[in-house]
């Protein structure tokens, strides 16, 4: 006889395209509903996302796992959770006190949250989010929330700082995962060939734009060396005009993907260019489970995704010239196979799964541990 769960525990992802934070949130729920049965774990997209999500084979088997268990709500519409009154129906469903886990995206679900009295915890996934909290003055939300759970330290320390500058000392409920997350399925790849990916929404903070300035020096000189950007967005039209010599010649491909994971398995240099940090991006950690040497922007806690005494891969600045000396060099490394398996190496190291999942439950008032007898 199944025993009846000790509570349940929403988790609200509010993106549109299956990028590495949808990805890294999807599967951290099926994580968190392995590990904890005893809780009910519920998982709310938009129709959107829920679609793309549906045509992934990885996260889609995951989506249709809490469909089947009648713990998946899907948000219908257009961008439904910058709706306001559509989300105040949704939480008004809510029984207050209930454990509701908010992450990327969310911003409109909180308000509607904040006004019904019902606690939630805020997941920060990066420096950008705390930059629009910032921005918008929400220093309401140390009151509303139960906590704040900080992808990494120094987004915890930044959210902390803002807080402080306004008067409010938030430092009580703000916590950071103890390190990245990590699932299995990473550890994948096929055969290796002379590809490179990029992936990632094409924004400016992104900065996939400037990589691609970067590319135009580099490709000349990468004899066999194809390129994948994989990704959309509002810097699409630059980067096609920048490279399109190498576009129309079949050595670059620009466009989404809904599977990233498959490009990086047969890869062997993954490049992330984030301007404030690219730790713990999940495009990387992907990236370093299929074994690809990584090439990242040298901002924030990136660096601890590079081994220095196994090398991984190379840490470079934001500058074209730059990006292209450091690309032409690692992919031309004669230990550029050894980078990809130290890649995996360094990643068995830094990621402790049921840490990560206990750290998620505990900001949200419970246990990993079955307390139910």
């Amino acid at each position: 006889m199944t025993k009846a769960p000790q509570g349940s525990l929403l988790i609200a992802i509010g993106g549109e395209n299956l990028f590495g934070a949808e990805r890294r949130v999807i599967r951290l729920a099926a994580t968190v509903a392995r590990l904890a049965p005893h809780y009910r774990i519920i998982l709310v997209l938009s129709a959107q996302l829920y679609a793309t999500a549906r045509s992934n084979p990885v996260i889609g088997k995951l989506v249709s796992s809490f469909e089947s268990r009648d713990c998946l709500v899907v948000l219908p519409g257009v961008r439904p959770f910058r709706r306001g009154r559509r989300l105040g129906l949704l939480a008004a469903q809510i029984r207050a006190g209930s454990p509701i886990f908010s992450s990327y995206g969310t911003d409109r679900f909180l308000i509607a949250l904040r006004f019904l009295g019902i606690p939630f915890t805020y997941e920060v996934t990066s420096p950008a989010v705390v930059d629009r909290i910032a921005r918008r003055n929400r220093t309401w939300l140390p009151r509303a929330a139960k906590s704040f759970l900080c992808v990494s330290p120094s987004v915890a320390k930044k959210l902390q700082d803002f807080f402080a500058s306004k008067g409010i000392d938030a430092s009580a409920k703000i916590s950071s995962y103890p390190s990245p997350y990590l699932d299995p399925e990473v550890f994948q790849d096929d055969p290796k060939s002379k590809v490179i990916v990029i992936g990632s929404r094409f924004a400016e903070r992104k900065n996939v734009h400037v990589f691609a300035q970067a590319l135009v020096t580099a490709l000349p000189q990468l004899s066999g060396w194809s390129v994948k950007i994989c990704g959309n967005g509002p810097f699409e039209e630059q980067i096609r005009a920048t490279l399109a010599e190498h576009i129309a010649a079949g050595t670059v491909e620009v466009g989404y993907v809904p599977n990233l994971s498959v490009e990086l398995r047969s890869s062997q240099v993954f490049v992330s260019m984030i301007e404030k940090d690219n730790y713990p991006s999940q495009s990387v950690i992907e990236a370093m489970g299929a074994g690809n040497a990584l090439l990242l922007s040298d901002r924030g806690d990136s660096h601890r995704f590079i081994d220095c005494a196994d090398p991984n891969g190379t840490l470079v600045e934001i500058d074209p010239p730059a990006i292209a000396r450091a690309l032409v060099d690692l992919c031309l490394s004669d230990q550029l196979s050894e980078m990809g398996a130290s890649s995996r190496r360094h990643l068995s190291y830094l990621c402790d799964e049921r840490d990560y999942v206990e750290t998620l439950l505990r900001s949200c008032g419970y246990n990993l541990a079955n307390h139910g007898g």
